[in-house]
Order: structure tokens, then C-alpha cells, then sequence
């Protein structure tokens, strides 16, 4: 990504008056991700609860389950009991519109397959 400096001192003093330090700033400027709406969030959880409630988990678990299943994962061992639990590669809270449409699209899906109202 290119750097640009700030060549006016004018900017550079309005800058340095809403900042509360004196190190030397660096700005950077990227695209920001269309994150999921709430109505994708409504959504996947209430597709989560139903196919809980039909298989016997919790939407809970089945959230765990299903960023696992969508976004891949590692195995994580717990080093006092040495159990061993799959922790997603991210987490839907960080999913852009897309991605999260992933998720939905994969809890649909299960729902289908489990028999269970979509």
C-alpha cells in the first residue's frame, strides 16, 4: 500500500491537536468490509436454534459448529485436562456480508438435511 505524508504544516498542526502525544503518527487508509447486518445475524440464530432444538444442541453450540464447519479450524488441547476442542479459523463476528451469507447459506443447508423447518 502507498504511504503519503502530510506536506502541509497547517494539517499537520490540526492533527497533532486531536492527538493526546507527541511520538511521530502514521496514517493508514483501506477499504472497509460491508460487515453482516443485523437481519443476517437474526437470521443465522434463529437457523441455529431450530436445528439445535432438533438435534439436541444448543444455538450456541451449534454457532461453534457451524464457523467451524464454514470458516475451517484448529484444534485447540486444554493443557489442565488435555481435552481437545476445534476453535474456528474466525470468528462470524468478524465476517464481512459475504462471508456471513456463507454461514447462512451452510445452516440452511443442515436444516435441509437435519429435516428441520427453514
Amino acid at each position: 500500500m502507498p504511504s503519503f505524508k502530510l506536506s502541509s504544516r497547517d494539517t499537520k498542526d490540526r492533527l497533532g491537536d486531536l492527538l493526546p502525544f507527541e511520538a511521530p503518527l502514521g496514517v493508514e487508509v483501506s477499504r472497509i468490509k460491508a460487515h453482516r447486518t443485523n437481519p443476517q445475524n437474526d437470521m443465522l440464530w434463529a437457523l441455529l436454534r431450530e436445528l439445535g432444538n432438533h438435534i439436541g444442541m444448543t444455538a450456541q453450540e451449534m454457532y461453534d459448529e457451524c464457523a467451524c464447519e464454514c470458516f475451517g479450524y484448529e484444534l485447540v488441547v486444554n493443557p489442565r485436562n488435555n481435552s481437545v476442542r476445534k476453535r474456528p479459523n474466525m470468528r462470524p463476528s468478524k465476517a464481512d456480508r459475504d462471508e456471513f451469507g456463507a454461514l447462512i447459506d451452510l445452516a440452511q443447508r443442515w436444516c435441509a438435511e437435519e429435516g428441520s423447518v427453514t
